[in-house]
């Protein structure tokens, strides 16, 4: 079966999912971080007592995990951040390239040029890689959810297999839940995106997904033409659809994390706190462009330049 992820992190989780829980628990190296009530360090004794308990929990899940079964080599990664920027069906891929060079701004000048010609190459020959296995009868099953990149991700990978009246492979679907109980910790998880999902959930999540017809998948993929189609700057999931967005769409939420800061702050702290607080559907990258605008607007100025390699470390001052 083909698995489709639209994340590096979703890519790397899945991989490891797959064999999360075969066989017996061989441990592995465990990191416990602790505070007291007071803020000062716990004592050796207390950290060996709770390094303990980590190993325990682990061990635990381990042997009542479902794995995910598969192999490494069926998993395909389309990190195109498709929520963002133009997506015109013509000069498609260059339009990646300049939508996750923006998004990708603070790294280094060459390391981002190398990142990008490799990601998009892995993409490109994934993309072919699916289309042929998939028309010979393979299973598709993507994993998306309502995140912005995501929801693009379905519907764009299926417009990019149409025809759907030609004879192929059957297609899943495994929705992201907004919530899920999980009984070990007693708790309620909550998620944005797969990149988000711990490694011993995943299977337990494929019990979820559902079998979808041809004609739904012609219908996603004539969803996906018509943004294609506008090439706005922004994509999101609104009223169960991707719609296309104005690029100060998420502003609103910005600015309400900003009245709630300091008057001088780092522009990471800001970001976090959006991302946090708001739950937006888009990443930090993103943010950050939309922060340059306002300084460049003249609501936010620069107190303090950012430190080398640390693009987000720049403090700011409100208007």
């Amino acid at each position: 079966m083909l698995e489709i992820v639209f994340s590096e992190s979703a890519c790397g989780a899945i991989k490891l999912a797959q064999r999360y829980g075969e066989g017996k628990y061989r441990g592995g190296a465990i990191g416990v971080v602790a505070r007291n009530a007071d803020g000062s360090a716990p004592s050796a004794q207390e950290l060996a007592r709770l390094r303990r308990e980590a190993e325990a929990r682990e061990r635990r899940v381990w042997e009542r995990v479902k794995p995910l079964g598969g192999q490494r080599a069926d998993v395909f990664c389309f990190n195109l951040a498709l929520g963002v920027g133009s997506v015109a069906r013509e000069g498609f891929w260059e339009h990646r390239r300049e939508a996750l060079s923006a998004l990708w701004g603070g790294w280094d000048e060459e390391y981002r040029k190398e990142t990008l010609d490799r990601a998009l190459q892995t993409a490109q020959a994934a993309l072919e890689t699916v289309r042929e296995r998939f028309g010979g009868g393979e299973a598709l099953r993507v994993w998306h959810s309502a995140q912005a990149d995501e929801a693009c991700g379905l519907r764009w990978l299926l417009a990019a297999l149409s025809p759907w009246r030609e004879a192929r492979g059957d297609v899943l679907l495994v929705g992201l839940p907004a919530y899920m109980e999980d009984a070990e910790d007693a708790c309620v998880r909550s998620f944005r995106d797969w990149g988000e999902v711990n490694i011993e959930h995943w299977g337990r999540l494929a019990e979820g997904q559902r079998a979808v017809s041809p004609r739904l998948c012609a219908a996603l993929a004539d969803e996906w033409r018509a943004v294609e189609a506008e090439s706005a700057p922004l994509r999101a999931l609104v009223g169960g659809r991707v719609r296309s967005l104005p690029e100060d769409a998420y502003d609103p939420c910005l600015r309400r994390a900003l009245a709630e800061a300091p008057r001088e702050f780092p522009e990471g702290r800001l970001i976090g706190e959006a991302l946090g607080k708001y739950a937006l559907g888009v990443g930090d990258g993103w943010l950050a462009m939309r922060i340059e605008a306002m300084v460049r607007a003249g609501e936010l100025t620069v107190v303090q330049n950012a430190e080398a390699g640390r693009p987000y470390s720049r403090v700011l001052r409100r208007r």
